[in-house]
């Protein structure tokens, strides 16, 4: 399971991020994990936008979608990803015993 604390320079990285994003205008993009206080843990999208001069003065607006399926689904495909791999390199593996004896006889 992933540690979901944020080390000092992990904030301060994000907090110059938050600033520069206010400076240019430029929408961020974050994934992050959150824990319940009964561990379950639960993956996050979110999109942070500036937005200047608007009637209340300056802020951001936080878009956020709950990916844990989607973080689910990954994570099985890159299993099945890789026994496929190992299937395909036993396969090749033994079509090459196979040709090496067809052809030593």
């Amino acid at each position: 399971m992933q540690d979901t604390r944020k080390t000092k320079k992990q904030l301060i990285q994000e907090l110059v991020a938050l600033y520069q994003m206010r400076q240019t205008g430029a929408t961020q993009h974050r994934e992050i994990t959150m824990s319940s206080p009964q561990g379950t843990v639960t993956w996050w999208s979110y999109r942070v936008s500036a937005l200047t001069r608007v009637a209340t003065g300056n802020g951001f607006l936080i878009v956020g979608t709950d990916i844990t399926a989607q973080k689910a689904t990954e994570r099985v495909l890159r299993q099945q990803d890789r026994i496929m791999q190992k299937l395909q390199a036993e396969s090749a593996v033994d079509l090459a015993r196979q040709v090496f004896l067809a052809q030593s006889t």
